[in-house]
């Protein structure tokens, strides 16, 4: 019988590896270089700067992208992946930061542009791949 304190700290590690392995170079360069930090924030809290020696107020997203690409794997349709990341409620350069994230480069978009891109990107080419496959397994192509 495993030690169950062990099995959450492998569960927890497991979690961690993979949101760092879904980080861009640059911040898997600054994680290595000592310059950012990974911290534990409690679900639906929101960071608008730190008073602990932080470099500026930069607003963080309330959700990781690691969180919202999971959570857009899940969904099927696209108005409901659109409304999902409405309802996140981002301000312009957060929703360009996480789309950045989930490599989506935002460009010059407006909001809503930036919201599509990361639809068509995430959820938008699995349905049309998915479409695509049963219908090759169905004899249709």
């Amino acid at each position: 019988m495993t030690d169950p304190a062990v099995d959450l700290a492998k569960s927890i590690l497991t979690l961690v590896g993979r949101f760092v392995s879904s980080l861009p170079a640059d911040q898997l360069h600054a994680l290595a270089a000592g310059e950012a930090q990974l911290k534990v924030v409690p679900k639906g809290a929101r960071i608008t700067g730190g008073s602990s020696g932080a470099r500026g107020a930069a607003e963080v997203p309330a959700v990781s992208a690691f969180q919202v690409r999971e959570d857009l794997a899940k969904i099927d349709d696209r108005a409901a992946a659109a409304t999902y990341l409405k309802d996140l409620k981002l301000k312009a350069d957060p929703l360009k930061k996480l789309s950045a994230e989930l490599g989506v480069p935002p460009g010059k978009l407006k909001m809503d542009d930036v919201i599509k891109m990361i639809v068509e990107t995430l959820v938008g080419r699995r349905i049309d791949g998915q479409s695509i496959s049963r219908n090759a397994s169905a004899g249709r192509y």
